[in-house]
């Protein structure tokens, strides 16, 4: 029986993380996402180059897994790093401690620091790695239904080939089905995850690499735009590109707090309502540590005022900051 002064909620459902960041969270706002200064090279990739210890991948992950559960998150979308056995490190958490999650290892192969890259072959080796082991993991951890989930993860349309991003749609198809589908069993389900229309520099990059073609269509032309594919950021999408990710009945996870420190001035954010309405499943993220707090209660603060001072014509409310938080998260990786 609860207290007079209790509340029973729902677990909270974090949509995009990644815990090889969590070691500079909140240090690492005053740079723009690429360049040669920029917040990847001086932040991210140094902090993921660290997993290729599995020592400090586990000891990392733990503490991550831990620190969701005591801020109420039930379940979460992690990136890994491209390490393998630095990522299975993170599932392994995951299972020991009780976490719902799905997991991805990092495919990265190009426009990438030459110590932190992998070939195409390597990269798709590593992965189908991954998902095999991923799977074998959580089935003996939860016989009944697994607990822990296996995500392709291409870090972003910079920094994949064409080539990555097709053999990844193949690995999709392999596991999933031709249509998304059961192609063996729904409960070992394989995700995709990624970053997609995260800023302006970001498109221009993809403008260079790819003219005339923009993100979703080029994961959708891999096959990766499948219904378990949760793709964050996204506030520079199109109405035609909404509607796309709709119709294969992806999700986009929102992440307030990241977008407002890493979008060019005026900062940005999806407009959630918008997005929803043109029929997108939409859950909220910490986004860690792109985001330097990791309370999905904060996050639906960050919600509220990001949407009031950068959306004239929506807006996000408590309750619907809540539902982003809960029951729309758990509908993105369904």
């Amino acid at each position: 029986q609860l207290a007079e002064d209790s509340i029973l909620l729902p677990g909270f459902v974090d949509t995009h993380v990644h815990p090889a960041q969590v070691t500079f969270a909140g240090s690492g706002t005053d740079r723009p996402l690429l360049g040669p200064t920029g917040w990847l090279e001086c932040y991210t990739y140094p902090a993921e180059r660290a997993w290729a210890d599995p020592t400090v991948a586990a000891e990392v992950s733990g503490a991550v897994v831990r620190r969701a559960l005591k801020h109420g998150c039930t379940t979460a979308v992690y990136f890994g790093t491209i390490h393998l056995e630095g990522t299975l490190k993170l599932v392994d958490a995951c299972l020991e401690q009780g976490l719902r999650a799905v997991v991805g290892k990092v495919c990265m192969d190009r426009c990438s620091p030459a110590d932190y890259v992998e070939s195409t072959e390597a990269s798709l080796s590593d992965m189908e790695a991954f998902v095999q082991a991923t799977i074998a993991k959580a089935e003996v951890a939860h016989p009944n239904g697994p607990l822990v989930h296996p995500a392709l993860t291409p870090r972003f349309i910079p920094t994949c080939s064409t080539a990555l991003l097709a053999g990844l749609g193949e690995i999709a198809r392999k596991y999933n089905g031709s249509d998304g589908g059961d192609g063996g069993s729904r409960a070992n389900k394989v995700f995709v995850q990624s970053h997609i229309a995260q800023s302006a520099d970001q498109l221009a990059f993809v403008e260079k690499l790819h003219p005339g073609q923009r993100d979703a269509a080029l994961f959708d032309a891999a096959g990766l735009l499948t219904d378990r594919c949760v793709l964050a950021h996204a506030m520079h999408l199109d109405e035609s590109e909404l509607q796309l990710i709709a119709r294969r009945k992806s999700a986009l996870a929102f992440c307030p707090l990241s977008n407002v420190f890493h979008t060019e001035k005026p900062a940005s954010t999806l407009d959630a309502p918008n997005a929803w309405r043109c029929g997108c499943n939409v859950g909220l993220a910490t986004d860690t540590a792109g985001g330097y707090a990791p309370s999905m209660l904060h996050a639906c603060r960050t919600a509220v005022i990001a949407s009031r001072c950068l959306h004239k014509d929506t807006t996000v409310d408590w309750k619907y900051a809540f539902w982003l938080a809960t029951r729309g998260g758990a509908a993105a990786p369904h």
